[in-house]
């Protein structure tokens, strides 16, 4: 399966790991939900064996999406165990291809 390059643009919010985790502990709000990207593959019936409850929001994108019930209040701790699952699901999925 082919998939589109990120533009230069959109590449800043790839991050690598380890500004991954900064902007985790460094956060003044954190929230996951559901990742809309697999949400929308599980109704076409394309779903994948990632995890669904993985979509991170941090500060006050966070802070709205908790208080309107859009995402899960979490904290740094639980972020970045979510952080490792998602990096160790990707490197089993690349092993895979």
């Amino acid at each position: 399966m082919n998939e589109p390059v990120l533009s230069n643009a959109n590449a800043l919010h790839v991050l690598d790991y380890e500004r991954a985790t900064e902007v985790i502990k460094t956060a003044t709000h954190v929230g996951v939900g559901i990742c809309y990207c697999r949400h929308k593959m599980e109704h076409l019936g394309r779903a994948c064996d990632a995890s669904m409850d993985i979509c991170m929001t941090f500060n006050s994108a966070a802070e709205s999406l908790t208080k309107h019930g859009h995402a899960r209040c979490i904290d740094a701790v639980e972020c970045l165990d979510l952080l490792q699952q998602a990096y160790e699901e990707t490197w089993y999925s690349l092993a895979r291809m």
